[in-house]
C-alpha cells in the first residue's frame, strides 16, 4: 500500500485530519488539485471547541490571534440601512467573542480560511507522516474487501493507481466522490445566490468605528447584504444578495459605495465568487472504506459560522477511531459510529445555520415594511449563540456507555452550555497541574484514552492500566490528589459530577466514553465492559482476569 489512509482535498479539512492521524501515528498521503491556496476568503469563525484540538496540534490562541480580526471587533452583530446610516438594531453574540471565560482555556477567533489553512498547510509540510501531493487531480475510486484504489493524476499528464486502507474525501461542496459512491445529499437546496466579494478600502474602518462588529447587515434601497471585516483596517469581504447578471468589479465598487453611504471610497475590488447558498446532508457519511468528510458530507448555510467548525468536529470524531483500527486496539466497526454519532449532531447545526439565515432576512422586511423590528432582533440572537453545539457538544448514541443519566438533548441546548459531564458529552475544562505544570483537563485527552478517579480510587487506576497493557490499548490513568499522584486539582469532582470513588474515562476526541459517579465491586469487570463498547472489541466484554 501506499499509505494507510489517502485524503483526498487539502484544504483546512483534509489537512486536518491529515495532522490528527499524524498525532496518532498515522500516515497518510494528502491529494490536493489546486498547485496553492485560494486567496479568496471564506469560512471565518473558529470556534472554542476547534480552537481547543488545535490547542493539541500545538496551534495557540496567539498564532491565530496574529492572524485574526482584533477582539474588540467580536462582541457584537450590527443590522443597519447602510454602513454609515441609520441603525436598525444590534444582537450581543458572546460565543464570538474573543474574551477568556472559565469554560475553556481557549478563545475563538474570527480569521479567514486562506490565512488560518496556511497556518495547517505548514505544519503538514514539516511533519514527516504526511505526503502533501498539490497539482494532482483523483478521477475514480475502486474499492475491495481489503484496500481502496484511487486513479490519480498530475499536472504533467502522469497517472497512476495509489492503494491504501482507507480513502477520506474532503473535496469540498462539488465533490464528485459522492457520485462514485452512490451517495445522495437532502435538504433545501437553491436558498439564495450569493455574490462574494473582497476588497480593499481605506477610511471604512474608521468610519464605523460606532459599530464595529464581525458582520455588519445593511438592507436599504441601495442593496442587501453583509460586511465582514478582515483585519479591522483596510481589508474587507462582503456578501451580495440578488446581484443581476453579470455583475463585475466595477458594478461591485458601486454596490460597497451606495451600501456603505459612501460614494468618493476608493475600492479595490480583489476578486469575485459568485455561490449558491443550500443545507444539504449525504445520505451516508462512510461507504465500505470510503469517509465523507467536512462541505463533502454537509453543506450548511454560513450563517451562524458552523460548517466549517462541523467539518473539524467531525474529523476529530473520526481520525481516533480510524488509528486504533489501523493499529488494532478498536475494532472496525468502531468505524461505523462516525456517522452514528455526527448526523444528528450535524442535522442540528444544519437546522440552526438555516434559521439564522431566515432570521437575517427578517430584520431588513421588518424594518422596511413598519413590522416588529424588535422581535425580530430577539430571533436572531441565535446567531451569536451556539454553546451547546460547541463546549457542550454531545452526542445521543454512540460508541459510549451510558450511566443512567439523561442529559439535556443537544436539540434543546445547541444553544446554551449547560455543563453536563454525562457519557458522550465532551468533558468539561477544568485547571489541573501535572507534575507541577498548570495545565487543561483537555490536555489529558488527546493522545489515547485517559481515565481519572479521586483519590480513593487507586483500583480504578490499577484496572486501567493492566487492561491497557493486556489488550495494547493507549490508556492513561490518575488518581487525582491521591499521595504520590502528579495530578493535582481542586474542584475537579464537581465537574464530573463524581465522589473519591468514582471514575470518568474520556475517548482520545474528549467526549466522555464512561461514568461510575461511585465505587463499583469489579472495577477490571466494569472498565473492560466499558472499553468493550467504546471501541467495539467484544473479547474485552468477556474480560474476567
Amino acid at each position: 500500500m501506499n499509505a494507510p489512509v489517502l485524503i483526498v482535498g487539502g484544504g483546512p479539512v483534509g489537512t486536518f485530519a491529515a495532522l490528527l492521524l499524524a498525532k496518532h501515528g498515522v500516515r497518510s498521503i494528502v491529494l490536493e488539485r489546486r498547485a496553492t491556496i485560494n486567496p479568496h476568503p471564506k469560512s471565518r469563525s473558529v470556534s472554542r471547541r476547534t480552537m481547543e484540538v488545535m490547542r493539541g496540534l500545538g496551534i495557540t490562541d496567539e498564532r491565530l490571534a496574529a492572524i485574526s480580526l482584533p477582539a474588540s471587533w467580536t462582541h457584537v452583530l450590527v443590522y443597519t440601512t447602510t454602513l454609515t446610516g441609520a441603525e436598525i438594531g444590534r444582537v450581543h453574540c458572546p460565543d464570538f467573542t474573543s474574551v477568556p471565560i472559565a469554560d475553556s482555556p481557549c478563545v475563538p477567533h474570527m480569521s479567514s480560511q486562506e490565512k488560518y489553512e496556511l497556518v495547517l498547510r505548514d505544519l503538514a509540510e514539516e511533519c514527516e507522516l504526511i505526503d502533501f501531493r498539490v497539482s494532482t487531480t483523483v478521477e475514480g475510486i475502486t474499492q475491495t474487501d481489503q484496500a481502496c484504489e484511487l486513479l490519480v493524476s498530475n499536472s504533467h499528464g502522469h497517472r497512476e493507481t495509489l492503494t491504501s486502507e482507507y480513502v477520506l474525501f474532503a473535496d469540498g461542496a462539488s465533490s464528485p466522490a459522492r457520485q462514485w459512491l452512490g451517495v445522495q445529499m437532502h435538504g433545501t437546496h437553491d436558498i439564495a445566490t450569493v455574490l462574494d466579494v473582497h476588497f480593499d478600502v481605506d477610511g471604512l474602518s474608521d468610519q464605523v468605528q460606532q459599530r464595529i462588529a464581525p458582520l455588519l447587515f445593511v438592507a436599504s434601497d441601495a442593496g442587501v447584504g453583509v460586511y465582514q471585516p478582515i483585519d479591522g483596517m483596510s481589508e474587507w469581504r462582503c456578501q451580495i444578495f440578488g446581484a443581476a447578471d453579470g455583475f463585475d468589479a466595477n458594478d461591485a465598487a458601486n454596490w460597497i459605495r451606495g451600501t456603505a453611504g459612501d460614494e468618493t471610497l476608493d475600492v479595490h475590488v480583489r476578486s469575485i465568487r459568485p455561490w449558491t447558498m443550500h443545507s444539504i446532508l449525504a445520505d451516508r457519511f462512510q461507504v465500505a472504506r470510503a469517509f465523507l468528510l467536512g462541505d463533502a458530507a454537509h453543506v450548511l448555510p454560513p450563517t451562524g459560522g458552523l460548517g466549517l467548525n462541523s467539518g473539524l468536529h467531525a474529523v476529530h470524531n473520526l481520525m481516533w477511531k480510524l488509528a486504533g483500527v489501523i493499529h488494532g486496539w478498536a475494532g472496525r466497526g468502531l468505524l461505523e459510529t462516525y456517522d452514528q454519532e455526527r448526523r444528528l449532531v450535524t442535522e442540528i447545526s444544519a437546522q440552526s445555520s438555516f434559521r439564522n439565515s431566515v432570521n437575517f432576512g427578517a430584520i431588513g422586511n421588518a424594518y422596511r415594511s413598519g413590522g416588529d423590528v424588535a422581535g425580530a432582533l430577539r430571533q436572531a440572537e441565535s446567531y451569536g449563540r451556539f454553546a451547546g453545539l460547541d463546549l457542550g457538544l454531545r452526542y445521543a448514541d454512540g460508541a459510549f456507555c451510558g450511566d443512567g443519566t439523561q442529559p439535556t438533548p443537544l436539540e434543546q441546548t445547541s444553544e446554551v452550555y449547560d455543563h453536563s459531564a454525562a457519557p458522550g458529552v465532551r468533558a468539561p475544562h477544568v485547571w489541573f497541574a501535572l507534575n507541577g505544570k498548570k495545565i487543561s483537563s483537555l490536555d489529558l485527552f488527546d493522545q489515547g484514552f485517559c481515565l481519572l478517579t479521586g483519590n480513593a480510587g487507586s483500583e480504578w487506576v490499577s484496572a486501567a492500566r493492566q487492561l491497557g497493557e493486556k489488550y495494547n490499548i493507549p490508556i492513561t490513568a490518575f488518581a487525582v490528589n491521591a499521595v504520590g499522584s502528579p495530578l493535582v486539582g481542586s474542584d475537579w469532582l464537581r465537574s464530573y459530577g463524581l465522589q473519591e470513588d468514582g471514575a470518568v474515562l474520556v475517548r482520545p476526541d474528549g467526549h466522555i466514553g464512561f461514568r461510575s459517579q461511585a465505587n463499583v465491586e469489579d472495577h477490571q469487570r466494569t472498565l473492560a465492559s466499558a472499553l468493550s463498547v467504546c471501541l467495539c472489541r467484544s473479547e474485552l466484554h468477556a474480560d474476567r482476569s
